[in-house]
């Protein structure tokens, strides 16, 4: 579930966080294929809605780059779901099901 944001609509770091974004980064690399493949899908869906809240701006530019960036996204998720299909049957009894990825729709697309 999303906690609310304090301060900028765009931070450049997460609240109550302590590490850097490096650290971060680097410690998403050590989960599970399945958990990245959450925090993906979760990613995805925000940048499925800062492209549908764009869509009455006059931003056809930076909706067009949201779009690809989503389309992007997508694949990533795709690739890293063949990946975690290899891992998960070398794995011990620990694995779950790995999330079910819903396509959205961009609208105008």
């Amino acid at each position: 579930m999303a906690r609310k944001r304090k301060g900028s609509k765009h931070p450049v770091q997460i609240y109550g966080y302590r590490g850097s974004l490096e650290e971060l980064g680097h410690e998403i690399g050590q989960m599970r294929y399945d958990a990245g493949l959450s925090i993906l899908h979760a990613w995805s869906l925000q940048v499925y809605a800062d492209i549908n809240a764009d869509a009455n701006k006059d931003r056809p530019k930076h909706r067009r780059q949201l779009a690809h960036l989503y389309i992007a996204l997508a694949e990533a998720r795709k690739q890293m779901q063949i990946v975690w299909s290899g891992c998960r049957a070398h794995m011990s009894d620990e694995t779950s099901e790995a999330p079910e990825i819903q396509e959205g729709q961009i609208h105008g697309y």
